[in-house]
């Protein structure tokens, strides 16, 4: 398991219901995303200070029926606090009834 972050992941990904990452594209065009995809994002990836929250409100929306929701949230990076939005929206992989649902958030500094 990674070591918590010292800040959050900003930019696009892809979810399943279960919290595993899909898809991963940074908001810095140049950063990392290698090792993301296959993880679990709230155990793996989301462990920096106030993520009890903000998984709280993400898992609120992978398990309603909401077909998208935003909000903004607080990040605190050491000494320095960081706003962001997080805007969540539902997709479905294929149009029949039993199509695998995931979920598209970004995060994203405001």
């Amino acid at each position: 398991m990674q070591s918590p972050r010292d800040e959050p992941l900003f930019g696009l990904i892809e979810l399943r219901s279960d919290g595993t990452v899909l898809y991963y594209q940074p908001e810095d065009q140049q950063g990392e995303r290698l090792g993301f995809v296959g993880r679990n994002f709230f155990k793996d990836l989301a462990s920096f200070p106030g993520s009890k929250e903000f998984e709280l409100q993400v898992n609120n929306f992978l398990h309603g029926r909401a077909p998208a929701f935003n909000f903004d949230f607080i990040f605190h990076v050491g000494t320095v606090t960081v706003p962001a939005r997080i805007l969540l929206a539902r997709t479905r992989e294929s149009t029949g009834a039993d199509g695998e649902e995931s979920v598209f958030m970004h995060i994203k500094r405001i």
